[in-house]
């Protein structure tokens, strides 16, 4: 296959103006973006996202928040584990549909700094975090990465609106903002991924958007639980003891050293000799309830996260083995599934704006139409298998389970399996 790819993605002149002539907004809804609504009235798309400079609230929440932050990481290294293949979509592809299959999954294996699993777990994760997953393709003519295709992610809070056209259904352009100017990117050049609430939400709708409530007022307490931790140790005050007069500066020296002390940066303070400093010792039983109050919390995040099951070998759950087992095969039959309907929004299935695969097959020369290929995940079964006799064997062993609770014929099946042949009668 030809190195030298050429790069179809550079749009004329002729195109660019056809664009802004056809390029259209929308009314303005007293926020950013064409199309999209939160229905959080006290947040704005630049409060959900954030800014070049400064993080919104998913940034926040998806790194910042350990329950959160490790969820989401854990599932996002769940999807790269999973092995995965580019093949045809018919189930009787025709030999041109298997040339074109290979095709695609050797090109996107040949993107620089880039693996298939790499990609689908990246794309994952951005889209179950902040709603779309949003890459510019380009090809460059020259340097070390000469036409090779490249994906440049381009991260949400970069994003300050999707212009639409007339039908506000179909993306025309995104503005990308680049903290001292913005560009803005044709459609032709974009690769969008995303779970649209609507027909042009291309901000899409992510797993934290429910949490901002939850998280919202997390935070709020942990601020005033670390406040009324400094309270209990005691309030400084001053007071005037007669024996000298005191002018306005220096009620406003103390003024300045109480909001410094409270702000954890003490200063140097010249008292005056007709002023004194105490300390007034309180009592907060507001403290007593942190730790129920933050489980609580942290018990909704969970369950948001649809992590409410809980591993119980870990953290003092407790349990019986069995248990254990029963509940890891739910969370994985249940993992399973969510990843083969996020494929399926991959594959542009239930997105028809999902178009990398379609655009990959028309770079290399196959028809989209009827060519287009599709992600699907490797079939394990036979590891599957080893891992469920192992599962038994030990179930046996601990006594949990006995022969007589085995479904007919399934002894003979773990006797050969571990390699001792039919049972002997």
């Amino acid at each position: 296959m030809d190195d030298n790819l050429i790069n179809p993605l550079n749009y004329t002149l002729a195109a660019k103006k056809e664009l802004e002539e056809n390029d259209y907004r929308g009314p303005f809804l007293g926020i950013q973006d064409a199309g999209f609504k939160d229905p959080n009235e006290l947040i704005s798309t630049t409060d959900l996202y954030g800014t070049v400079y400064e993080s919104g609230v998913f940034f926040e929440m998806r790194y910042a928040d350990p329950i959160i932050g490790s969820i989401m990481e854990f599932r996002k290294n769940s999807v790269s584990a999973l092995e995965y293949n580019v093949v045809p979509r018919d189930k009787a592809p025709t030999e041109r549909q298997s040339i074109a299959a290979d095709s695609v999954k050797w090109l996107i294996n040949r993107i620089p700094n880039q693996s298939l699993n790499g990609f689908i777990s990246h794309a994952y994760d951005q889209i179950f975090s902040f709603g779309f997953a949003l890459y510019e393709m380009h090809v460059p003519e020259e340097g070390p990465d000469k036409g090779i295709m490249c994906l440049y992610h381009i991260p949400a809070f970069q994003v300050e609106w999707f212009n639409l056209d007339k039908t506000r259904t179909r993306l025309k352009s995104v503005r990308v903002s680049l903290g001292d100017n913005q560009i803005t990117i044709p459609a032709s050049k974009l690769v969008w991924f995303g779970d649209m609430l609507f027909p042009g939400n291309y901000w899409g709708n992510s797993d934290l958007r429910k949490l901002m409530a939850i998280f919202s007022a997390k935070k709020q307490d942990l601020q005033n639980y670390l406040a009324l931790r400094r309270l209990q140790q005691g309030i400084l005050y001053f007071k005037e003891n007669g024996e000298y007069p005191n002018n306005a500066n220096s009620w406003i020296n103390a003024k300045n050293f109480l909001t410094q002390y409270f702000q954890g940066k003490p200063s140097p303070l010249l008292l005056n000799a007709g002023m004194d400093i105490n300390m007034l010792q309180v009592s907060q039983p507001g403290l007593d309830n942190a730790r129920s109050m933050f489980e609580y919390f942290d018990q909704l995040i969970r369950e948001a996260l649809g992590q409410s099951l809980k591993n119980l070998g870990i953290g003092g759950a407790g349990g019986a083995y069995a248990l254990g087992k029963e509940l890891a095969v739910n969370d994985a039959v249940q993992f399973m599934e969510h990843v083969d309907e996020f494929l399926m929004l991959l594959n542009g299935e239930n997105a028809v704006e999902s178009n990398f695969l379609a655009v990959c097959t028309e770079l290399l020369g196959f028809d989209p139409r009827t060519e287009t290929p599709k992600f699907v995940v490797i079939d394990n079964t036979a590891t599957d298998e080893d891992e469920n006799v192992e599962m038994l064997l030990q179930l046996m062993k601990d006594g949990i389970i006995t022969r007589e609770d085995l479904p007919e014929g399934t002894i003979n099946k773990l006797l050969d399996k571990i390699g001792f042949g039919p049972e002997q009668e």
